[in-house]
């Protein structure tokens, strides 16, 4: 399981195209997982959730997650697979579709691209992430508020916090409060 969705796709798509005359590169591109399907794989998932009573979100947890995909969890099809967890956990899920937060890979981390990041974030990305939130213009809800801005991506989330007030969760932190872990 790998909690980074940069992650996953040097697992699943670099490694077997780097090292394609071992069959060791295919079984372990077949094993990586994110963390939501490892837990959409778990025996023990579908009983943990048939357990939990459900009170009328009284429970902390918001009765709608935006998720915003990162660039590599877009290319190798994660997004599906944490829509789908955030739904077995009664909450109402959108993929957001705002494009690139600017801030990907290595681009990002380079300060000859931070004012092209800055305005790709600014121009493009904020605006679709604050207007799915139903906030055009002001902060957002974080975590436990009727909306949740869902961000697995570290280098998205590094963008949200230095170019604007909005907050956001992480994957896990809502499956622990729903799992009450």
């Amino acid at each position: 399981m790998v909690a980074e969705p940069s992650c996953l796709a040097a697992f699943r798509d670099e490694l077997p195209a780097l090292l394609a005359d071992d069959p060791r590169a295919a079984v372990l591109a077949s094993l990586a997982r994110i963390v939501a399907e490892y837990l959409q794989a778990s025996p023990g998932l579908e009983a943990i959730l048939r357990n939990q009573q459900r009170p009328d979100r009284g429970d902390g947890l918001p009765a709608r997650a935006v998720i915003h995909p990162h660039c590599h969890s877009r290319a190798i099809g994660g997004p599906r697979a944490d829509r789908e967890l955030v739904e077995r956990l009664g909450i109402g899920a959108e993929i957001l579709d705002a494009g690139c937060c600017g801030l990907a890979g290595s681009f990002g981390s380079r300060s000859q691209h931070e004012a092209l990041s800055r305005q790709i974030g600014e121009e493009q990305w904020l605006p679709r992430v604050r207007s799915a939130l139903g906030h055009p213009g002001g902060p957002s809800v974080g975590s436990g508020g009727t909306t949740t801005l869902l961000i697995d991506g570290l280098s998205c989330q590094m963008q949200l916090d230095q170019l604007s007030d909005l907050r956001s969760t992480a994957l896990i932190s809502i499956v622990r409060r729903a799992l009450r872990c």
